[in-house]
């Protein structure tokens, strides 16, 4: 009942809030309690703050361009060791701070939620590793399929060297793109040099597709900060700003893209925000909007 009233309260409250072609509502999603669908008449998106993960996201009565891990629901959520639920989810780097698993104070483990007119903010626990914080607004644009993150990292403990990096996990894309400027590169950071039939230099971009047996990585920076996937004729893209003058962790990448053999059929597309020495109760800040396209 309790459930009820609260849901209801917050459907209330939030319509009378948010402009007249969004709808931010609480819902039940594959059993997670209190998660939150956001849709205008084009696109929705589906944020689970009990695993500070957005699950789903695609065209309105479309399918979803995330990957989910459909051998994890709700009940394993409080599960020891790391889970891999899909969906996009924020990290600190570099990976080294942390190596395996993953700081299970900042990911897959419940977040604080505060529904907006046009979308949430979320608040995750205090790393266990390293004192990082995240908070993060998620928005949604009243027309097109354009959602805006500001991802927020707060050090809650001594300096440290780090870094924001939002991971995006999609459903098997047919081809990633990572959008290069003149004279850059993309380099190698895991897996085989000779998988030479699922990478390749393009003019203006760099392809890579899903290998099934083996997993490897690609790091790059770019001016115009894109990286593209085709799912389908859907072409989803992910853009985070550039900073000439900035470092970046992993060699200098601000754009990584990681790809999973089977059977677990996904592909990362990653942006790192410039690698930053944060002080005690210090912040450092990153932009990451989503588009979609469809090409049919």
């Amino acid at each position: 009942i309790l459930q009820v009233i609260l849901t209801t309260f917050l459907s209330v409250s939030v319509s009378m809030l948010a402009p007249a072609s969004i709808e931010v509502k609480p819902e039940i999603y594959r059993g997670w309690a209190g998660a939150v669908r956001i849709s205008n008449k084009y696109v929705e998106l589906v944020v689970v703050p009990e695993i500070g993960r957005v699950m789903y996201y695609g065209e309105i009565r479309g399918k979803n361009l995330l990957w989910e891990n459909p051998a994890l629901g709700p009940n394993d959520s409080a599960m020891p060791g790391y889970d891999n639920f899909g969906g996009d989810k924020l990290w600190y780097a570099p990976q080294t701070l942390w190596t395996w698993p993953p700081d299970l104070g900042v990911d897959g483990t419940p977040h604080k939620v505060e529904l907006l007119k046009d979308g949430v903010r979320m608040t995750s626990g205090v790393g266990k590793v390293f004192p990082f914080q995240f908070i993060r607004e998620i928005r949604l644009n009243d027309v097109g399929s354009e959602v805006k993150f500001t991802n927020k990292m707060y050090n809650q403990g001594p300096d440290r060297e780090a870094s924001v990096w939002q991971v995006t996990q999609l459903n098997n894309p047919s081809r990633v793109e990572i959008q290069m400027d003149f004279g850059t590169t993309c380099r190698l950071l895991m897996g085989d040099k000779l998988l030479r039939d699922y990478h390749k230099q393009e003019p203006g971009k760099f392809v890579v597709l899903r290998h099934p047996k083996k997993a490897y990585k690609f790091g790059s920076v770019s001016k115009t900060g894109t990286l593209s996937a085709t799912i389908d004729r859907t072409v989803f893209t992910s853009t985070s700003v550039f900073s000439k003058r900035a470092k970046y962790p992993d060699g200098g990448s601000m754009l990584e893209v990681y790809t999973n053999p089977d059977p677990d059929k996904y592909v990362e597309l990653e942006h790192l925000s410039p690698l930053l020495k944060l002080g005690t109760k210090e912040v450092t800040i990153q932009q990451v909007t989503w588009r979609i396209k469809n090409g049919r």
